[in-house]
């Protein structure tokens, strides 16, 4: 298993409330072709980089898609073994947090 595939293993929605039938529909480590923009830390995506793609699957709001980059995609890697600290990191620079307030 490649250190970024170690990223599959966190649930970034671990802990929100959701429906029963909430599902992964596709999660996997991919190299992007177009530019986005990452879920977690609000940066550019560019093309040509290597990311976590997760599509889910929604109840209440039907089927939607998240890019993760390089580093974030990284930092949830690393977080079984640093406390999560690499990810509030990540997180910050999108003015968000792991930890509750």
């Amino acid at each position: 298993m490649t250190t970024l595939n170690r990223a599959l293993d966190y649930n970034p929605f671990d802990g929100d409330f959701g429906d029963v039938g909430d599902r992964s529909l596709r999660d996997k480590i991919v190299k992007f072709r177009t530019l986005r923009r990452c879920h977690c830390c609000g940066q550019n995506v560019r093309p040509g980089t290597t990311g976590r793609s997760l599509t889910m699957l929604w109840v209440s709001d039907g089927i939607m898609s998240y890019t993760y980059c390089h580093e974030c995609t990284d930092a949830q890697a690393k977080s079984w073994t640093d406390e999560g600290r690499a990810l509030d990191k990540r997180f910050a620079l999108r003015g968000r947090t792991t930890k509750a307030a």
